[in-house]
């Protein structure tokens, strides 16, 4: 997938996770990039970064900017340089989705 292409839910080559949580992404950029914004589509994302792909930065705070045109939230981050970009949702968003989940269940 190329930086400007959106992303889509029918595509045979995406990954889906399975029911165990936190699910993390690692993507590798191929070679070390200045990166200051990233985009999601999940709305509570929590970020860490890396040159080589085993050592990797504290969480990064995530600033949320808006939504672009294709759904996916759009997020500032310090200018960092990296060559892997690591995600996954935040704590309290995997904590309010698994209590709705269960409140869902017990009614």
């Amino acid at each position: 997938m190329t930086p400007n292409e959106p992303h889509n839910d029918e595509d045979p080559h995406l990954w889906l996770p399975g029911p165990a949580v936190p699910h993390w992404v690692t993507v590798d950029l191929g070679d070390q990039h200045e990166v200051n914004r990233i985009g999601f589509r999940i709305k509570d994302v929590q970020v860490r970064t890396s040159l080589d792909g085993e050592h990797w930065s504290d969480y990064i705070l995530c600033t949320y900017i808006g939504l672009r045109p294709d759904g996916t939230r759009e997020y500032a981050i310090p200018a960092v340089l990296c060559r892997f970009i690591e995600f996954s949702e935040a704590p309290k968003s995997l904590m309010r989705r698994l209590l709705d989940r269960l409140a869902r269940l017990l009614k």
